[in-house]
């Protein structure tokens, strides 16, 4: 909904510099949380936990009764469930926003991924105690704050196709380098973590632009193109993340692999489906 908002309020470039920003406190919160539910449950029990919850729930409750407006221009009547998957249907049948979607799909898949195998590999692949783990992986939200900030600085200046172009790129050849680094026998976390940081710069670039870019394709059906593209984008990653477990063989390069293959996936889903449209266009 946040994200429909968004489209509602700005046009697409500017969308694109507002959603890194959304997206942005959208990924590095969930980072942070465990920590700091961890050390609610250490101090107070875990009752304080859900208490937390509960709290910034009923404060984000009041803040948007009391100063969050409506700001779709049109409303349009809700016609059943009926009329909800007859839109869905409809977003499906656009190659653009196919494309775009299954690009944010795609580029989640990568993240999740490895957020889901990381700490395994840490201590079993890696040899290294769990303690280690936390310092070695801030590196990851701070790679993925570094692309947010490069969609926004640079979000009015460059096209939104190139900067996806861009940020898969990037994601593609920074999961190479991991490869790289760890078959030349580097068993250091520094080998793992510093290349997945870059990988994960070009997620910060990506995610905001083609999720903006998503949403656009039908302005007047924002909140359902944001609601399609937020389950895909989670349905697909729960999955990946199960597939992960399954496919690990004690070394790293099932991971790699699944991460690769899904940063390739994004980019051939976002040219696939703008050349398609392009090509539509013509016809």
């Amino acid at each position: 909904l946040a994200r429909a908002i968004v489209r509602d309020v700005y046009e697409a470039e500017d969308a694109a510099r507002v959603i890194a920003t959304l997206v942005m406190v959208m990924v590095v919160i969930p980072m942070l949380s465990p920590a700091l539910g961890g050390e609610l449950m250490d101090q107070f029990g875990w009752q304080s936990v859900f208490i937390a919850i509960a709290f910034f729930g009923i404060l984000t409750l009041l803040f948007s009764i009391s100063y969050l407006p409506e700001t779709l221009k049109e409303p349009i009547p809700f016609e059943g469930a009926g009329a909800v998957l007859v839109t869905f249907i409809s977003l499906f049948k656009s190659p653009a926003f196919c494309g775009y979607a299954f690009c944010v799909t795609f580029v989640s898949v990568v993240f999740f991924s490895f957020i889901s195998a990381a700490p395994e590999i840490m201590v079993s692949v890696l040899d290294r105690p769990p303690t280690e783990y936390g310092y070695y992986f801030i590196m990851i939200p701070l790679g993925f704050m570094s692309g947010n900030y490069v969609t926004r600085y640079f979000g009015r200046s460059i096209e939104l196709n190139r900067m996806i172009t861009w940020g898969a790129s990037i994601t593609i050849v920074g999961i190479a380098l991991a490869f790289i680094l760890l078959s030349l026998g580097i068993k250091h976390p520094l080998a793992l973590f510093v290349p997945i940081a870059i990988a994960i710069s070009g997620n910060g670039i990506t995610l905001p632009n083609a999720m903006a870019a998503a949403i656009n394709e039908f302005p007047n059906l924002a909140g359902s193109a944001s609601g399609l593209t937020g389950f895909l984008q989670m349905a697909f990653s729960a999955v990946a993340a199960q597939v992960v477990a399954l496919i690990f063989n004690g070394t790293v390069y099932p991971l790699l692999m699944m991460m690769f293959s899904a940063a390739v996936l994004s980019l051939v889903s976002f040219k696939l489906g703008v050349n398609a449209e392009r090509y539509a266009a013509t016809v």
